[in-house]
């Protein structure tokens, strides 16, 4: 069977032959063995090698490019330029890997993992299903991730109170069942979160009453039931939070009224009609 050597990390003299190779190559950045790098451009081939990818989106990752005499992008490397990534000017680590609306199916590989650098993951609008990847959760510099319109259909895995200074999540339009991740509180920078859209069950965590954080709040269209939690109304920074298409019990906690801010929209929708709540604080 023949073996494709980039993805292998079972050995070290391995890994320090595959970064010497590299190191003797023109044409990439020249960097030592102690750098992370290598390590990238391990994961990104892995990661494409595990996607299907129907339109070819990813032709340009690559690598045999850089080998090329008439290559001249000599200050970072290669996979800096390639589809989707966007790597910092002075560092050339990764720091956005943008793969939205490219119809891409199949599995994420775990070797996302040593992307360790990225601040902005974006996986929206494609076909990914099954259980969601767990190494993601690994990528502890994440402020943003989006995942939203894809298929994951099973509950929320563990983790997501690793990504501590994730300020934005999507995840709407997808199958999850199970209950609300619990670990999501623990998020205290978390500005949006978005969480509709799928078929979510039991009732809204309390705990969320203490993303004081939370400006945006969407939930509507799950299979959540019971009270809605007084603690949202204390949510300060609070300006739009949609619960709406669920069997939640009503009404609105007496709580929703102390809010400060100047402009508060809840959108409690339950049938084909809409109902918005508007508070008007006076100035």
């Amino acid at each position: 069977m023949k073996r494709h050597f980039f993805f292998s990390f079972s050995s070290s003299s391995f890994f320090f032959f595959l970064t010497f190779s590299f190191f003797c190559h023109r044409h990439l950045l020249v960097f030592s063995a102690t750098t992370t790098l290598p390590l990238q451009l391990i994961s990104l081939l892995s990661i494409k090698s595990s996607l299907i990818d129907p339109n070819n989106v990813l032709h340009d990752w690559d690598p045999s490019s850089s080998f090329s005499s008439n290559s001249n992008n000599q200050d970072h490397p290669i996979w800096c330029s390639w589809t989707g990534i966007i790597c910092h000017p002075k560092t050339s680590q990764i720091t956005t890997l943008d793969l939205s609306n490219h119809n891409l199916s199949g599995i994420i590989s775990p070797q996302i993992r040593y992307l360790s650098t990225l601040n902005h993951l974006n996986l929206s609008g494609n076909v990914f299903s099954g259980t969601f990847q767990t190494a993601i959760f690994e990528l502890t510099e994440l402020r943003t991730l989006d995942i939203s319109h894809n298929s994951f259909n099973s509950t929320f895995p563990p983790g997501i109170s690793k990504l501590r200074f994730l300020r934005f999540f999507n995840a709407y339009s997808n199958n999850f069942i199970g209950p609300l991740p619990q670990e999501l509180s623990m998020l205290r920078f978390l500005e949006h979160l978005n969480l509709g859209g799928s078929y979510f069950n039991g009732t809204i965590p309390s705990s969320y009453g203490s993303l004081q954080r939370l400006n945006f709040l969407f939930l509507a269209g799950n299979s959540l039931e019971g009270p809605i939690p007084p603690q949202l109304g204390h949510l300060s920074q609070l300006q739009h939070m949609e619960i709406g298409y669920n069997p939640l019990e009503s009404p609105l906690p007496t709580e929703f009224s102390m809010s400060s801010d100047s402009r508060t929209c809840w959108e409690l929708n339950n049938a084909g009609d809409t109902v918005a709540v508007q508070e008007q604080v006076n100035r």
